[in-house]
């Protein structure tokens, strides 16, 4: 069994022809799965500005789903769209097996 960790975000994703009184379109989410090794990885990489102490926080920011990148808590902005639960999933039904 492993354990996995995974990340639920809800973004605003905004075209000209929607507006939040939309049923549907308006909001969409993002879920990104972390097996617990990995997670442990990623979060020993969080460091501050400066890079000497490890942070609580970090951030992600993306124009694209396909181009999620770390904004804060890493200075080399390292691309993190491996850890999409769609692209995911292969490797977790492997595991539970």
């Amino acid at each position: 069994m492993v354990d996995v960790y995974v990340l639920f975000g809800l973004y605003q994703a905004y075209t000209v022809k929607t507006n939040i009184k939309h049923r549907t379109g308006f909001w969409q989410s993002l879920v990104l799965a972390f097996t617990d090794s990995e997670m442990e990885r990623f979060l020993d990489s969080i460091r501050t500005k400066d890079g000497q102490k490890h942070d609580r926080f970090f951030y992600i920011s993306f124009n694209d789903p396909s181009e999620i990148v770390v904004t804060r808590g890493r200075k080399d902005r390292p691309k993190i769209s491996q850890h999409l639960l769609a692209n995911k999933v292969p490797e977790l039904l492997k595991q539970l097996r």
